[in-house]
């Protein structure tokens, strides 16, 4: 069975934005619970020259993290599906590119006075966690919506 263009992008955005919301959740949990300044550097945008300028609500710094995660979802969807990976390789394609994304901690952090500090260990560690969980997450939800279907 073929997906259609207008699924495909549906289920992009479903599977993006369960996975964001799962990876805020968990650095909101984190940074709470813990004191690692984790969500505050997932929301961080100050190293954006137009966005830096002012001061955004955090519903309005999340949802621009959401929208991140979409597109981040509808490109994977498109390199797993396009390219033809076995279904066995997707979930590893998926997570390797969720934590290659998470380097995006060393310019963020060096870039902003909100964030952890470089050197924090426990930052980077949980930052780490959190994207391969949340490449995990996306990688089953992608196993679950496309299941036994071609693009």
């Amino acid at each position: 069975m073929v997906v259609r263009k207008r699924d495909f992008v549906i289920k992009s955005i479903i599977a993006g934005t369960i996975a964001g919301l799962f990876l805020g959740f968990f650095f909101k949990y984190v940074e709470v619970t813990f004191n690692i300044r984790v969500y505050t550097l997932l929301l961080n945008i100050d190293f954006i020259p137009i966005f830096g300028n002012y001061h955004y609500p955090e519903i309005v710094e999340f949802l621009l993290h959401l929208l991140i995660s979409i597109g981040l979802s509808a490109v994977m969807v498109y390199i797993i599906y396009f390219k033809k990976y076995l279904k066995r390789h997707q979930l590893i394609v998926v997570i390797l590119t969720s934590v290659l994304i998470a380097l995006v901690y060393f310019p963020t952090t060096v870039l902003s006075n909100r964030t952890p500090a470089l050197t924090s260990v426990d930052a980077l560690a949980v930052w780490i966690v959190g994207h391969l969980l949340f490449g995990i997450v996306l990688a089953s939800l992608y196993l679950i919506m496309f299941k036994n279907k071609k693009i």
